[in-house]
């Protein structure tokens, strides 16, 4: 259900809310990228990470969502945003954000500003794989962080079973064998396999070998993407 939550934000155009600011904090956040290597990838350099309204959030179904956010004009506060158009990705949850479209930026600053945004793929993932990262895993337990994808996940699938989605971003089974197969849905339905080789240990991270085709979705498409 919550994959097809999240289909339903991409399929809704754009949205007007109000961005707030939470502090400086990189892509710290319910998600769980600062347990990945998705934050250090050269594309991530710039985008503005952010946390998005519970609604939206969907028990992490919205989490590595990009967006394309642009500023009203309209707000108050110290800080008001630019008028061009910036790039933002969704890596925490915000429970106090009270508008029905609402984001938290990871910054540091003052007011809350009205804005549009839409989601859009990922710019600048090109061909980067996805990473991969590994939560207190045993061989009984797989709790697997799937970071660097070019669009939101919808169903993973770990040697042909389905996983459970957490609400801090992982994929959860029992026991599996390594090397194992991967099968990668995203929010629009393109499905992709890859391989996770044996972990190097309960918290290992390692680099994977497929990401999602490029191309837009919704119409809508970004920076070439």
């Amino acid at each position: 259900m919550a994959g097809v939550q999240a289909q339903s934000v991409y399929s809704g155009g754009s949205y007007q809310g109000l961005a707030t600011y939470y502090g400086a904090s990189g892509d710290n956040g319910h998600c769980s990228y600062q347990n990945s290597n998705a934050g250090a990838m050269p594309w991530a350099q710039g985008v503005i990470f952010v946390a998005i309204n519970s609604g939206q959030y969907q028990n992490s179904a919205t989490c590595g969502m990009c967006l394309a956010m642009t500023a009203t004009g309209s707000g108050a506060g110290g800080n008001p945003l630019p008028s061009q158009t910036q790039v933002a990705m969704v890596v925490n949850e915000c429970p106090t954000c009270q508008d029905v479209a609402g984001i938290d930026m990871a910054l540091d600053g003052d007011g809350a500003w009205g804005i549009t945004w839409t989601p859009i793929p990922c710019p600048g993932v090109g061909d980067s794989p996805f990473q991969y990262a590994c939560e207190n895993c045993h061989p009984y337990f797989n709790k697997i962080l799937i970071s660097n994808h070019r669009m939101p996940l919808a169903s993973v699938t770990l040697n042909g079973v389905p996983l459970a989605r957490s609400p801090d971003n992982h994929w959860i089974t029992g026991a599996a064998a390594y090397p194992a197969t991967l099968a990668i849905t995203s929010v629009m339905g393109q499905t992709v396999t890859d391989t996770l080789q044996a972990w190097s240990g309960p918290n290992g991270v390692q680099t994977g070998g497929a990401q999602f085709p490029a191309g837009s979705f919704g119409g809508r498409k970004l920076m070439g993407i």
